[in-house]
């Protein structure tokens, strides 16, 4: 356990640079309580992070488990770091401030506080752990630190499968440096669309997140036309894979690189195609306008969680759309949650493969492609098996999620709220049914926060993580 304790002990400092970034925010806003806290919250996860680290610090190279339990064991313990803030300084109760902290940094967006009532420099670490949460603590610390051995093992542990350049670092480095540019340009035009500066601010991070956080208590219902039509490019360039930014933006024509590829077209097709539907269906019920259809069709697809409209208010069939749009999720290799659409293409491609094995006449030599890509049978059948186990155990995570739930809530919910906010959270959507408040029950906070992580890191790394809790050694984990 050495490389896990030495790995864990690295991440657990990122809570302390944030709370380093966060310090001018108090000096801005004269909130110097607030200032106290971070220290405290600087120096809880300085020592934590050390006493893990430095008797580890020499350990042995991380392999493939080691990396997997990494990223389920520091995901926690920085959401739980992530906690002492609003305990702390909002005087919140741990289990809501636990809540809030996961679904900050898992990107997830569900909230069980009043945003407009927290001080300034909470609306800031709201905000800054989605936006941290968005590409990845590991991939932060990664673009950051020197290169070290079980660098790439650590990079695929956080639902990464696609280098842009051929270090890890250095992909890193390009990931972050595309993050911040869109999110210096989300924070412009919504500023220009007449937000003000500090919900401009706030809003754009999380929207170029797709987190979802807002630092008002209707999300998005009472905001101006413009800036609903600035957040949709938003929401929609944030669901977008690094890697097809990056060759939109080395490549002419740039347009190309937005369009090429399967998925791409999958992810259009679904985002324009949808959103008409949904409209239509909307209108013939009466329930809501073209805007709010549209952005809440948007905001499903990429996992963002904004909220234009009541959702509690609307009937089952529209509800029942975004909730299989939030199961597939948005492209691999963005911000956004869910199963990703490039593995609904996988599936797609395997039915189609198995039968034109079937269906092939004799002798005809059978070809396997993907993207224009030959594949040999051996990887289109690992491909194939991959994607298949994993969405057999996404499925089974919020099957039981959702009956396990329904004896968490009151009484007389529909079961369409729940099964809704359910997949909501284990997407890492943010959209609510109006289940999800602070009158929710302890034992549904806790299931919620559980999908919530599952979802974030993919099912793996916590079956990784509960396969060594029960059986006492660490699995080897292959591919």
């Amino acid at each position: 356990m050495r490389p896990v304790a030495r790995g864990v002990g690295l991440l657990l400092h990122v809570p302390a640079l944030m709370g380093v970034a966060s310090i001018p925010i108090c000096l801005v806003f004269d909130e110097m309580a607030g200032a106290r806290v971070l220290l405290i919250t600087i120096g809880l996860s300085t020592v934590i992070a050390q006493v893990l680290y430095w008797p580890a610090r020499r350990g042995t190279q991380v392999f493939r488990r080691h990396a997997m339990l990494i990223a389920a064991i520091s995901w926690l313990l920085i959401a739980c770091l992530g906690a002492v803030p609003f305990a702390i300084g909002g005087g919140i109760k741990w289990l809501d401030a636990a809540f809030e902290s996961l679904s900050g940094f898992t990107g997830t967006g569900l909230s069980v506080l009043e945003p407009s009532t927290l001080p300034h420099y909470l609306q800031w670490w709201r905000s800054l752990s989605q936006w941290i949460g968005g590409v990845g603590v590991i991939v932060l610390l990664l673009s950051i630190l020197p290169p070290r051995r079980g660098a790439l093992e650590l990079y695929y542990s956080e639902t990464r499968d696609q280098k842009i350049l051929p270090s890890v670092r250095a992909t890193a480095r390009v990931i972050w440096s595309v993050y911040c540019s869109y999110t210096l340009v989300a924070v412009g035009l919504l500023w220009l669309a007449g937000e003000p500066l500090w919900r401009a601010l706030n809003h754009g991070m999380t929207g170029i997140a797709t987190g979802g956080f807002t630092i008002t208590d209707d999300s998005f219902q009472s905001a101006s036309l413009a800036v609903k039509l600035v957040s949709l490019l938003i929401m929609t360039a944030g669901a977008i894979s690094f890697f097809v930014h990056y060759r939109a933006i080395q490549v002419k024509p740039r347009a190309k690189a937005l369009f090429a590829g399967a998925e791409q077209r999958l992810f259009w097709t679904v985002l324009c195609g949808g959103a008409l539907l949904l409209t239509l269906d909307n209108h013939a019920l009466g329930q809501s306008g073209w805007v709010d259809s549209v952005f809440q069709w948007v905001s499903a697809v990429t996992t963002t969680g904004f909220q234009s409209a009541a959702l509690s208010n609307w009937h089952t069939g529209p509800l029942l759309m975004l909730c299989l749009v939030m199961l597939v999720g948005a492209t691999a290799g963005s911000t956004g949650g869910g199963l990703k659409m490039l593995r609904f293409v996988l599936l797609y491609k395997s039915v189609r493969w198995s039968l034109q094995t079937f269906t092939r006449r004799p002798h005809e030599v059978l070809r396997l492609t993907f993207d224009g890509q030959a594949l040999t049978r051996e990887d289109a059948a690992s491909r194939t098996r991959a994607v298949t186990t994993l969405s057999i155990a996404w499925m089974t995570v919020s099957l039981l999620a959702v009956i396990i739930m329904t004896h968490c809530v009151a009484d007389g919910v529909p079961l369409q709220a729940v099964v809704f906010d359910v997949v909501s959270a284990q997407s890492n959507v943010g959209l609510s049914s109006g289940l999800v408040d602070t009158d929710l029950s302890a034992s549904g906070k806790l299931l919620l926060m559980a999908v919530m992580w599952a979802g974030r890191l993919e099912i793996v790394p916590v079956l990784v993580l509960v396969a060594l809790l029960v059986r006492g050694r660490t699995p080897s984990v292959s591919g």
